[in-house]
Order: C-alpha cells, then structure tokens, then sequence
C-alpha cells in the first residue's frame, strides 16, 4: 500500500479519498473564512475511522497575512 499521496488540486473539490491520517499546511489561510469551515467539515467526513488530522496554518494573531488568517482562538472554536 502507498504510504503517502498528495492530492493535487482545488481542495475545495478533489476527492480526498478515505485517508488515516490528514495533514494540510499552510492551506486554510489561503482560503476566505466562509470557505474555511465547509471544508473542513467535507474532509473531516472524509476521514476513516480512528483517523487523524493536522493542520498547521497561519494564525493572524502571530501577525500572519492572508484572507483567511485568523486569530488563534478562531481556529481553536473551527477545530473543536
């Protein structure tokens, strides 16, 4: 079996498959903030059972730029 596969393209619309473990970098930041949330919920659903997620993105807080930085205690309620 693969050990790891990027999935290239719109994460907004490729299929994720049913991954075990998740890992999106500096992603969620590049998107707007009402695009932020419907995805994560899509690739949350996506994930097999027992599976995990991480994700490391900007956190406007610590002075990241982008239209969707948002301050560390935004990403803590969208994570939760």
């Amino acid at each position: 079996p693969e050990r790891a596969v990027v999935v290239p393209g719109d994460p907004r619309e490729v299929d994720p498959g049913r991954p075990e473990l998740l890992l999106l970098v500096d992603l969620l930041s590049t998107l707007p903030q009402p695009e932020q949330e419907p995805l994560l919920r899509r690739l949350a659903g996506a994930l097999a059972p027992g599976a995990r997620a991480i994700f490391r993105d900007g956190c406007a807080s610590a002075g990241a730029r982008g239209p969707g930085a948002r301050p560390a205690t935004d990403w803590a309620r969208l994570l939760n």
